[in-house]
């Protein structure tokens, strides 16, 4: 059996194994554009207590090992059709696919990438391909996504730019017509806040419509901006309505107080600071877009990149010693029925 075993081991072909892992980015809500307008929500919406901190990213990239964009150009590299002796490309990929195995720990977000060939350099070699077309895929679909937030905030700036305009407009004609208007110090600080925060309530309205068209699948950021949004929203009720705790930073006079040529320039100089406030908010965010449109960064760490094999991993010699002693034994038996079967035969005919 031993001997057996040698030669079947000496046959059979050896399979090495390579192996590389690496951290996928963290995860971040809309590519990034919602948690740093959250950042920029920080002011006024903190009044209202608002704020904003399905698959993990590691599940997703295990996805993208498979899809046509990487395994094609591993394929490719290697010339794995000719390798792998098949006709037919989709075969090719197949076989790929399954000589490759991905695994996440989902207490860290590890994820282990291996790759089984018969030599041990292109197996090095084939894991630390996929973790690169990994990368780039990573990269372009960033980028990508980055290019239609930037196109959608674009189409906003210019109806707030045009907004914008309309409400000077209309201020700089009240006054002209009705001159110079005092409001006491009280109610101008309290129309500032209220059109600030109005301003931040339709920034975090354009936030929420960018998570809602770029998020995919069930996104909690959805949620998070929602409730940010009737957050705010009572909050300015409050303050129109004279209702809410007072504070140092917090003025609350109803605006029913203001007398009715002061309440009518107020409200002017309110959407003048509405709009003021939106386009703020949203030439920030644009340029922020487009940085990580023009960012090229890696997308992943590689923790372990993969080095060539010492050892082969298959076929294991104690299961082959195992199964080759199983069959011995088998055949023995098997041996020995048939030589017990043929002496009582014989006896048989002696008699």
């Amino acid at each position: 059996a031993a001997v057996i075993a040698a030669i079947v081991s000496f046959i059979l072909p050896k399979t090495y194994t390579a192996t590389a892992r690496i951290l996928p980015p963290k995860e971040q809500s809309s590519g990034g554009l919602a948690a740093a307008l959250a950042g920029q929500l920080g002011g006024l919406a903190s009044l209202a207590g608002a704020s904003l901190g399905g698959a993990t990213n590691a599940d997703l990239m295990v996805g993208m090992l498979s899809s046509r964009a990487v395994t094609d150009r591993i394929l490719d590299q290697f010339k794995l059709q000719e390798i792998y002796d098949t006709k037919y490309r989709v075969d090719a990929g197949k076989k790929l696919l399954a000589n490759l195995d991905a695994q996440v720990d989902k207490k860290s977000g590890i994820l282990t990438l291996s790759v089984d060939d018969h030599d041990p350099e292109r197996a090095a070699a084939i894991a630390n391909a996929f973790v690169d077309q990994l990368d780039q895929l990573s990269r372009h679909l960033n980028i990508t996504e980055a290019s239609r937030q930037r196109l959608f905030l674009e189409e906003r700036l210019v109806q707030v730019n045009k907004d914008l305009a309309n409400a000077e407009d209309a201020l700089r004609a009240f006054q002209e017509k009705h001159g110079a208007i005092q409001v006491d110090e009280q109610a101008k600080a309290m129309i500032d806040l209220l059109g600030a925060l109005k301003g931040e309530l339709m920034a975090a309205q354009v936030q929420l419509g960018v998570t809602q068209r770029f998020a995919s699948g069930n996104n909690a950021d959805v949620d998070r901006v929602q409730t940010q949004i009737t957050e705010i929203q009572s909050r300015i009720r409050d303050m129109e309505q004279g209702q809410g705790e007072r504070s140092a930073g917090d003025i609350f006079l109803p605006t029913q107080k203001i007398p009715d040529l002061g309440l009518r320039y107020g409200r002017l100089l309110r959407d003048v600071k509405v709009q003021e406030t939106v386009f703020e908010l949203l030439t920030q965010q644009y340029e922020l877009v487009k940085m990580q449109e023009a960012k090229d960064s890696p997308t992943i760490q590689v923790l372990d990149g993969a080095v060539v094999p010492e050892k082969k991993s298959k076929p294991k010699r104690s299961l082959v010693v195992v199964l080759t002693a199983m069959l011995a034994l088998m055949g023995a038996s098997t041996l020995a029925v048939i030589r017990s079967g043929s002496a009582t035969d014989r006896q048989n005919a002696v008699a």
